[in-house]
Formats: C-alpha cells, structure tokens, sequence
C-alpha cells in the first residue's frame, strides 16, 4: 500500500541522482552517503514490506525476497540490466537468523563514487570498475561476517578483449574517512570475458576491478550502448545506394536541370548522408571527442534535411506567385539548405559549450554518440521549429495553389495556368509525403537510442520501425525523383537521340566525300551541278563559298554541317520561297 508506493517513491528519487549525468556535481563523500542510505532502505523493506517485491529504476534496482526452501540460496537478477548477475547464499544457519534477503543493485554509481583503491597486494596495471555494484542483505543484517562464504556473479559492463586468471580483483566499498575499494576478505573464483564470480566472508557492497587494458577497444555492449542490428545494416546500406543512384540521375540528366531538381539533389545529399552517419558513428563511444564530434555532425545534416524540404515548398510558393524565378534565387536556396542548418546547430552547441560543465560528454553520450537526455533541446527546439515551419508553408501554399491567378501572371493562360497549379499541386503533395516521412522515420530512430538503456524489447522495436520507415522514404524519394514522367520522356529522348546522331554522322560523312570529290572534278556533270547549285543556294544566306582548293572531306563535312543549321533557321525566319538557284555554267 503506501509504505510500497514511499518505497518506489524514494528509490525513483535516488535513481536521479544516481545520474552518471550529476557526477561533476557530487562533493566530498555524498555518493557514499547515499549508497549507504539506500543499502538501510533495502534491509528495512525486507522485514517491513511483503515479500517478494521489486522496485526497477534506472540506475538502481531493488529485490527482496523471503527464502523458504532452505535448498534455494541462489537467485538471479530480474531487472534486464543485470547481464545474468547472480547471488549465491552460503546455507541458512546461526549466522543468518533469518531468511529474508534484499539486494540493492546499482549498475552506473561505480562512476560516482571516489576512484580510491586500498588493495592488500597492489598491481602495476591500472584497475577500473567492471560492472555494477551489488548490496546484500540477509535479515537486516549488512556487514555481518559469514561461516561460509557468499558466492557473486556480476556481468562485465564490457566484453574483455583479453585477460588472465589473476586479472579480476573482488572488493567491497570499505566506509569511512578512508573510504575506497578494499579487497579484504574477498577473493575471485572464476573469470570470463564476461562475467567474473567472486567470494566474500562479509556482507556488504561488493564490486569487480579488472585492468582498463583488458577492455574491448570498440566500446561497450548491450543494453548499455548502441550498436545497430544487422537488420539496420543492410536496410540503411540498401537504401544508400538507391540514393546514390537517385542522385547520379538527377545530376546527369541535363534536360531536367534547374531549381527544383537543385533542391531535389540536396535533398537526397542530405537524407543519405544523415543514414550513413547514424549507421556508422552514432556507436563510435569508444572516444568521447569523436563521439561529440558524429553527434554534433548528425544534428546538423538532420537539420539539413529539414531545411532543404522547407527550400522545396518556398521554390513552389515562389512560382506561383511568379512563373520565372529570378536568377539569384538559387543562391537563397543555398542559404536555407546549409546556411540555415549550420547556425540552428552551431548556435545551441555554443550555448552547452558556455553552461555546460561536461561539454564533451553531454555532445557525445556514455552509451552512444548522441545529446544527452539533459541536452536533448539542442537538437529538438531547431527540429520541432522547422516541422511547424514546414507545415505552415505547406497550408500556405495550397492555399495559393487554390487561388485563380496561381500559376501564372496576367498574360498567362488559362491552360498554362492550370498546368502551373498542377504541378505545384504535385510537389507540394511529395513535400508533405516526405517532411511526414522524415518525422515519424528519426524520432523512431532517437527513441531507439535513448530508449537502448532500458527494456529490452522496445529498443530493437523502435530500431526495426525506423529501419522500415526510412526505406520506405528512399523507396518514395526514388520513385518520385527518378521515375516520373519528366526524367522518362528526358531519358527516352536522350537515347532515341543519340541513335539520330549515329544515323546523321554516317549520312553527312559520306556527303562530304561526294562533295570533296565534285570540287576536284574538272567537268561538272549532273551531280557536280546540283552540288554547285546547293552551295549558291547557301551562299544566298551565308555568303560566298571557300575557294574549292581550301576543302578536304573534314573540312567539307564541317560547313556542310553548319550551312545546313543556317538554312534552317533562314527558313523558320523568311515566308515565302527560296529565290531559284542560278543555273551553273
């Protein structure tokens, strides 16, 4: 009843400020106070509170229980961040009067806690702690010396690269004016490079140390940091590439280049970029400057994306207003795209940098490359501004695509006018598909981060969803960019042309062969003559015809080649027909 709901109430209240977040804040021995309270509150709800209970908290965790079996002296965790930890009971006895055992386990206060190590036999390595910090408490009694030993198993908050029998040391957090970690009456059993089993005669907080060098290089594992499933890996992969090739298309097709292809190219630019950078760096914590540095880099091409879908809608709103963009609008697109993005990220990251006490680790989270919780407004103000902003100019648009004159100015046409609303009916309506898109697909993705932590089942839910959705907004991009009616007509027409060209080259090449050889025949004969006639008729348009001694097959073919595009141009100038050819003579 209450006294369960003051229990949950205290222990929530001493998970905040268990925080590895706070650790700059803590002074003195106030951590060891409060490992020291919360070991007193799991001993008195044992005897006070029914059993069994469990109070799951973030960076603390709660278990009692009343053993009955005099057989059952072992038991495992429940909270899914105990990796497997495990306490092993020595047999009930005089020196445990009563069965009722409480477990205080506190996976992050190890970072808190004063790095002072008092060992009987010191070591030349330098020792860090493993895992978490476990306390135990049989009938209320803590810090009871034991007949036989208790026995702990506790998970590695990082897999070992490589170790040795003797590399794990078993402590306990000795209290007091010398407070620190001391291994006295405490030994290790059993070492793997996951977890190590350890005994101790005594009752109390105990821990791991092992050598910082035994430590996997690439960071730490599951729950505790971020690394992307293999599923992740192939969509995101899969998607990159479709988005390379959506951007080689739109880049090399010349017939469709302009300012909306522009802003789809940066689009793509953008969306690929910020995948590749959440695929590969977001579980780069193994350095905490480069951490800082994908987590800042990702703020900002995640913002870019935004801007450039917001550059979309002005570029539509701007021809309805006015069918000819003028010529420098390109550079203000520019500005919105990636000038924009740069101080929206810049601005906020300056402001932690000045208030911040731990810069490099509120930018680049313990467990992933990301803003800390504490942070997280660096990136959501600029991103939630952007989105309202988005969807104001979207209704905005719409509406003055809905307005009579849209479209075109006073000397447009109706049909002119109707096609123009069309097609910014068009883009506005893929707009709106991929800023919705863009949304739902990245707080999927943030929440698979911040959520990695914690439960386990909803962090690979959250990661399979923005794995889906953000294929889906590649898939579309493609579609939309690459596979419309516009780049299809444009390809079609770029092969169908070359074809042409190959037909013409070989008809003007033999033409200028024949011709070279009726320039250098003394006797103009019937084709001589009409060739003749042809080039007065030119010259009509073009002037005098070269000295025949000045022609070889190149240079024949060339003015032939120009003489024919002036004669089309002179004809679509002048009505009428063609002034007769003189007869040659």
């Amino acid at each position: 009843g209450s006294a369960t709901s003051a229990l949950e109430d205290l222990a929530s209240a001493a998970s905040i400020l268990l925080a590895p977040q706070l650790g700059p804040r803590w002074v003195g021995g106030a951590v060891e106070d409060v490992l020291q309270a919360v070991e007193q509150l799991a001993s008195t709800a044992s005897l006070q509170l029914p059993l069994p209970l469990t109070v799951d908290r973030e960076h603390l965790v709660i278990e009692t229980r009343a053993v009955e079996d005099p057989g059952e002296h072992s038991f495992t965790f429940s909270a899914p961040s105990g990796r497997g930890s495990r306490v092993d009971l020595p047999p009930l006895n005089s020196s445990l009067p009563l069965p009722l055992v409480a477990v205080a386990y506190l996976p992050t206060i190890s970072q808190l806690l004063p790095q002072v190590i008092n060992l009987a036999t010191p070591t030349g390595a330098n020792l860090t702690v493993a895992g978490p910090v476990v306390s135990v408490s049989v009938g209320g009694a803590n810090g009871s010396s034991l007949d036989t030993p208790i026995t702990f198993t506790l998970g590695h908050s990082r897999e070992l690269v490589s170790y040795e029998d003797g590399d794990a040391v078993c402590v306990f957090w000795e209290f007091g004016e010398s407070g620190g970690w001391s291994q006295e009456g405490c030994w290790a059993v059993a070492l793997n490079s996951t977890h190590t089993a350890c005994q101790c005669s005594h009752l109390t907080a105990f821990a791991v140390l092992l050598p910082e060098d035994a430590f996997q290089v690439s960071g730490c594992v599951f729950p505790e940091c971020y690394s992307p499933a293999v599923f992740t890996y192939i969509v995101l992969g899969a998607i990159s590439a479709l988005l390379l090739v959506t951007w080689l298309v739109l880049a090399r097709i010349r017939s469709i280049q302009g300012l909306q292809t522009t802003v789809h190219k940066h689009q793509v630019v953008a969306l690929t970029l910020s995948g590749l950078m959440f695929l590969v760096g977001v579980g780069r914590t193994e350095v905490e400057g480069v951490c800082a540095v994908v987590a800042v880099a990702l703020d900002f091409l995640l913002l870019a994306c935004l801007c450039w879908m917001l550059a979309g809608v002005i570029l539509v709103a701007r021809s309805l207003l006015s069918p000819q963009p003028k010529t420098k609008f390109a550079t203000y697109l520019y500005v919105i795209g990636w000038a924009i993005p740069f101080l929206l990220c810049g601005i906020p990251v300056g402001v932690v940098g000045i208030i911040s006490d731990s810069f490099v680790e509120d930018l680049g989270y313990p467990h992933y490359c990301w803003f800390a919780p504490k942070v997280a407004w660096v990136f959501a103000v600029p991103a939630v501004l952007l989105v309202v902003v988005g969807a104001v100019l979207l209704v905005a648009a719409g509406w003055l695509q809905g307005h009579p004159r849209a479209g075109g100015d006073s000397s447009t046409t109706r049909v002119g006018a109707t096609t123009g609303r069309g097609r910014a009916r068009a883009s506005l309506c893929v707009s709106g598909v991929l800023l919705g898109q863009f949304v739902f697909t990245w707080v999927l993705g943030l929440l698979a981060v911040y959520a990695q932590p914690f439960a386990t089942p909803l962090p690979q839910l959250f990661e399979s969803g923005f794995a889906i959705l953000y294929a889906t907004m590649g898939g579309f991009a493609f579609i939309v960019f690459c596979l419309n009616s516009k780049v299809r007509e444009a390809c079609w027409s770029k092969l169908h042309h070359k074809e042409e060209n190959s037909s013409l080259q070989a008809t003007l090449a033999s033409s200028s062969i024949l011709g070279h050889l009726n320039y250098q025949s003394p006797h103009h004969g019937r084709v001589g003559g009409n060739h003749m006639a042809f080039h007065n008729t030119l010259g009509m348009f073009r002037g005098p015809s070269p000295p025949s001694s000045s022609f070889t097959p190149t240079s024949t073919l060339t003015h032939i080649t120009q003489a024919e595009d002036d004669l089309s141009k002179s004809l679509s100038l002048r009505a009428g027909p063609l002034p007769p050819s003189p007869t040659p003579s």
